[in-house]
């Protein structure tokens, strides 16, 4: 059986730049919509603009090195936020010609809308929507994220709604989670990773905290849960049959391997001949390395 129903798994990071500023990911939380914008120019002048990245290829490029794969192709478009990568929709369309998208968003963007008029569903795996449940509501965006959620499923989209289980939102969790079920979109849970007051998760997890995100987790997640994270030596086919994209054109056998095997600029990508052993002592993506994991 082919993983995830198709040839081979491209994950690509377009670029790092977010409208949002949770606190739980890398960069520093704004106070407004307009500090936001400003804080993103300066983010962008000082780390983007001084190096090469993806925003330099022409989507057309893009697809083009994707394509030279010449397999069937489950591509995963993430960030970052993707849908404000510069002409995503277009980029969209250019991949979805030959192969297949799946996109992982906040869903919080205009954007989403165009997207769901001009890309054909057949073609998109699943959109992968994170709920930042204190972002969506400290810029009004609750109400347009539901709708764009609504929209997408009228379109014939797969969506499927992951709730962040960050420490502090434990006690509003049954509450938001019977908001979305009011607009028949039902979540699952998403584990955090990640340090939070002094504290180490997803290890520090109490286990009545573990059995709520057990309750409301995927079948196809659930076996995460048990695994250790360490699979140094075991055969996996990463690099041979799914690769990871950075936004600067290194291409890597995944997340936690951080020898590069390609050049995505050049399109040149060294892609292993047979099954290799996982290299790594610490495993940060398991999900694909589980359901491509040759035993």
């Amino acid at each position: 059986m082919k993983p995830f129903n198709y040839d081979f798994h491209v994950e690509i990071q377009l670029f790092e730049n977010c409208n949002f500023r949770c606190t739980y990911c890398f960069q520093d939380e704004g106070n407004s919509i307009h500090e936001i914008r400003k804080n993103m120019k300066i983010w962008i002048d000082k780390k983007i603009i001084k190096q090469k990245t993806l925003r330099d290829m022409s989507i057309e490029d893009i697809s083009r090195n994707i394509e030279k794969l010449d397999r069937e192709c489950l591509v995963d478009l993430i960030g970052g936020e993707p849908f404000i990568f510069p002409k995503f929709v277009e980029l969209c369309k250019l991949i979805t010609r030959k192969n297949h998208i799946r996109i992982t968003t906040n869903l919080s963007t205009k954007t989403v809308l165009r997207f769901a008029d001009e890309i054909d569903p057949s073609r998109v795996d699943s959109v992968l929507a994170s709920i930042h449940i204190s972002e969506l509501e400290k810029y009004g965006l609750l109400s347009q994220f539901i709708s764009n959620i609504n929209y997408l499923q009228e379109k014939g989209f797969k969506v499927r709604t992951r709730y962040i289980m960050y420490p502090s939102l434990f006690g509003r969790f049954e509450k938001d989670r019977e908001l979305f079920k009011s607009h028949n979109i039902m979540i699952e849970t998403k584990k955090f990773r990640g340090v939070y007051d002094n504290k180490t998760y997803p290890q520090a997890y109490s286990e009545s905290e573990w059995q709520t995100i057990k309750k409301y987790l995927m079948e196809d997640r659930k076996k995460l849960l048990d695994l250790n994270d360490n699979f140094k030596g075991r055969k996996c086919v990463s690099g041979n049959k799914s690769i990871l994209v950075r936004e600067d054109g290194r291409v890597y056998r995944c997340w936690s391997d951080h020898k590069p095997i390609g050049n995505f600029f050049k399109g040149k990508i060294d892609l292993f001949d047979n099954v290799k052993l996982c290299r790594v002592n610490k495993c940060f993506c398991p999900y694909v390395g589980v359901n491509l994991l040759v035993d």
